[in-house]
């Protein structure tokens, strides 16, 4: 009887199985290979399971697999004084030790979760596991079921699910498509990874990425949909080479060592800048060189990946930096379709950002072969120029125009300084609403650049007033001789302080140079710079035109030096530069426009400070553009400006979540960018009067049974909690134990800083007579900050 395809490959593994299972044995973790260094949510788990349960090391459903070659099997066994029979045994009291001499590990297929938990918490006498162990002749569907197996080892990640089921689509191998498919829990995930995987643009980038599994750990599933729904198609693609380049020439173009690197290595990589930071680079060689990063790699390769990181110029890119990165690019998507509307046909022209801008580009009053340069907000030069060039240039330096003030337009863009960097945040004005003189000058900035619409027409109506522009602005520096921008600084809106320091230098010229110093530390606007580089990268000389490259190595020593060093004497004789009135500049550029003088920055302000943590500013209840918009615009603003869900969990391909009225944009570092909501005006078209937004909100949950009753609901005032601590003192004295959803035991004085800081705003309760700490316990928490987190855990009111 002929069987079934699917119960004759099970048939076939199992056969595989019986044949290459050589036994079970008790090794010592020295002799088994895995990352001894880094952690991640499921390690992290399984130590917290170990510290309070204990090790459970014999049960089956905890053993790790390795393979073994038969040679070395039969020398540990003689080596031993035990048996093959012995390894066979049923029986767990019977399994023997296998001892192998010193150097010799064996390649674990399953459990480095385990593993790494057990040799970071375990004493050295006892750091021993039990380990299954097959030949390593095994076939590569054996292998792939074993280690495919996920059983105790935590969900797969996003990343895992859609590159799987990209190479099973490629292999034509629809039977494992199937089980990958099967890992995704809602139809919402499918539809959005299917509808990723009909784009004709963003597949070939992420095909080429496929040869580095150890990126897609990085992936954030549920932020795919904004990507796409985003349309800046040429920024995330140049994200995406960028991001391959850098890691493909790092490991030497060579596809045994992209399967080598770890995911580890990866995270600890992300976000440093070796070519510019001595801090930075004393982590790499540290690490590194003690094998903690690239532990796979022997010592002459890790030199050699060692050498290479050295002339990087920028900051190591990822799969975690990208969609971080990505809440910038969605602020000048936003932005830009305000200007010009993009085409919502997927399939006709000016379907992205950048081609519905190139579409509006006007020569009319634009000057014969040159491009408009801006220098500072109020001079501007020419240089030597293509049509190409004009639209390239000016599409760039609108960018940079948003980049300086996005603030202004969309209050609520840059994230809030806490604690020791508050106190610098003194004399900067914060806005509340959207500057009308900030979108003037932004639309008559695009009409200066050759850019023609209707909402560019419709903005330069605008009355605003005239305010003296600055003209010149500040020498940028690349680092310091502090310590500089810290990780979790370097990537996504920038913090309040970093945007002040930076805002004034990110023009065209200074962030196109090159500067080789180094210091022990890099500056905020090193990290804008390379943020707009990633998107958008370097450009080619004057009067070249060259697609968009990678900044992906450093070029040789040189002096700094920007595209006007390249001018030709009698390109320097025709500088148009000149200090200029707006109002006067140019017939092309019409009404005049004004923008606000910005507070002189002190040095204290100019300071790096010690890393702090982030809190939620106030924010005025929806306002986040213009308040009085010509009527023609309601459809751009239908298609452009809507309210979207909070951030949903890295872990879900698109999953929905409900909207958080009065804090759309408000968010911590660790929240996904949210699009801003226009609120509803009264007859005269004049926003309603804006609510005190200045709280949080502090819950307190009580643990009865195995399930969470909600107790109490604070709203709070963050420069006056007394309220959480003084309601925490009441539950200690009925005898409740105060924690975090990390489960970490909390003192009422300490409740409203831990909770507010780690984004989730819940205090958990458990009595006395029910403290317990076990895995249904930690599982039941952790639920509760994703919940927690996943509806925004610091929203205001």
């Amino acid at each position: 009887m002929r069987l079934p395809p699917v119960e004759r490959q099970e048939a076939e593994l199992e056969a595989e199985r019986r044949d290459k299972f050589k036994g079970t044995a008790r090794i010592r973790l020295e002799s088994l290979d895995f990352p001894r260094q880094g952690s991640n949510e499921n390690a992290e788990r399984l130590k917290l399971c170990i510290e309070y349960e204990g090790c459970y090391r014999l049960d089956s459903k905890y053993h790790v697999y390795a393979v073994i070659d038969q040679g070395l099997l039969d020398g540990a066994v003689a080596a031993s004084n035990t048996s093959h029979a012995a390894l066979s045994s049923n029986a767990h009291s019977q399994w023997p030790t296998l001892r192998f001499p010193p150097g010799v590990r064996l390649k674990c297929l399953r459990g480095w979760d385990r593993l790494r938990a057990g040799w970071e918490l375990l004493p050295p006498k006892d750091r021993w596991w039990t380990v299954d162990l097959f030949l390593s002749d095994i076939n590569q569907k054996l292998e792939k079921a074993l280690r495919e197996g996920f059983l105790n080892e935590g969900r797969p990640s996003p990343g895992q699910i859609f590159r799987n089921i990209r190479l099973c689509i490629l292999q034509d191998d629809f039977r494992a498509e199937r089980q990958w498919w099967a890992r995704l829990s809602s139809n919402n995930q499918r539809l959005n990874l299917r509808r990723l995987l009909r784009h004709e643009r963003y597949m070939p980038a992420l095909d080429a990425l496929l040869d580095l599994p150890a990126l897609w750990e990085g992936v954030w599933g549920g932020m795919w949909k904004k990507v796409m729904d985003a349309k800046c198609e040429e920024e995330v693609l140049h994200y995406l080479e960028y991001m391959r380049a850098f890691w493909s020439n790092l490991l030497q173009n060579d596809s045994h060592w992209m399967q080598r690197l770890d995911p580890i290595t990866v995270k600890a990589a992300q976000c440093k800048a070796p070519g510019a930071s001595i801090n930075d680079l004393a982590f790499l060689y540290d690490k590194i060189g003690k094998g903690a990063m690239f532990h796979a790699f022997n010592e002459p390769e890790r030199i050699t990946i060692l050498d290479t990181l050295k002339s990087f110029d920028g900051l190591v890119p990822s799969f975690s930096t990208f969609f971080d990165d990505f809440k910038c690019l969605g602020i000048w998507g936003q932005c830009a379709k305000i200007l010009k509307r993009v085409n919502p046909d997927p399939e006709g022209p000016g379907r992205t950002v950048f081609t519905a801008l190139e579409q509006a580009f006007d020569e009319t009053n634009q000057h014969t072969d040159r491009c408009v340069i801006q220098t500072a907000e109020s001079v501007f030069t020419t240089i030597p120029g293509t049509v190409t060039d004009r639209v390239e240039r000016g599409y760039r330096q609108l960018f940079l125009y948003v980049m300086r003030h996005h603030r202004e337009m969309m209050p609520g863009s840059t994230r809030m300084e806490l604690k020791g960097k508050k106190k610098l945040m003194k004399g900067i004005h914060i806005p509340e609403a959207p500057d009308k003189a900030a979108w003037y000058r932004f639309a008559a900035l695009a009409d200066r650049f050759g850019f023609v619409s209707t909402e560019i027409t419709s903005l330069k109506c605008w009355d605003v007033a005239d305010v003296d522009l600055p003209s010149e602005r500040a020498q940028p520096s690349f680092v310091t001789v502090e310590s500089g921008e810290l990780d979790k600084r370097r990537s996504g809106r920038p913090f309040d302080l970093a945007y002040e320091q930076s805002r004034h230098a990110l023009f065209l010229d200074d962030v196109h140079s090159v500067d080789k110093s180094r210091g022990r530390g890099i500056t905020p606007f090193f990290v804008r710079r390379s943020i707009y580089l990633a998107f958008l990268g370097q450009w080619s000389l004057p009067g070249q035109t060259a697609p968009r490259v990678p900044p992906t190595w450093a070029a040789e020593e040189h002096p700094r030096e920007t595209y006007n060093d390249s001018m030709s004497e009698q390109d320097a004789g025709q500088d148009d530069r000149v200090q200029e009135d707006p109002v006067q500049h140019d017939a092309s550029l019409g009404e005049a426009f004004s923008v606000g003088a910005l507070p002189p920055r002190s040095s204290q302000e100019r300071s790096t400070s010690e890393e702090t943590r982030e809190e939620t500013r106030p924010a005025p209840d929806d306002v986040v553009l213009p308040q009085h918009w010509p009527p023609h615009w309601e459809a751009v603003l239908e298609e452009n400006i809507g309210r979207v869900e909070p951030q949903s969990g890295g872990g879900r391909w698109g999953s929905e979540a409900p909207s958080i009225v009065g804090s759309s944009y408000y968010s911590t570092e660790d929240e996904e960018l949210q699009e801003p909501t226009l609120a509803h005006t009264d007859d005269e078209g004049h926003l309603p009067e804006v609510t005190d937004s200045s709280k949080v909100c502090v819950k307190f949950v009580l643990r009865e049974g195995d399930d969470w009753v909600d107790q109490e609901n604070l709203s709070i005032d963050p420069s006056s909690p007394a309220q959480v601590e003084r309601v925490a003192e009441e539950h200690t004295g009925k005898r409740r134990f105060l924690f975090n959803t990390a489960l970490r035991a909390l003192a009422p004085s300490e409740c409203f800083e831990a909770v507010v800081g780690d984004g989730t705003n819940t205090v958990l309760l458990i009595p006395e007579g029910s403290i317990n700490i076990d895995y249904e316990l930690w599982i039941s928490a952790k639920k509760i900050c994703i919940d927690a987190e996943g509806m925004g855990g610091n929203t205001t009111y």
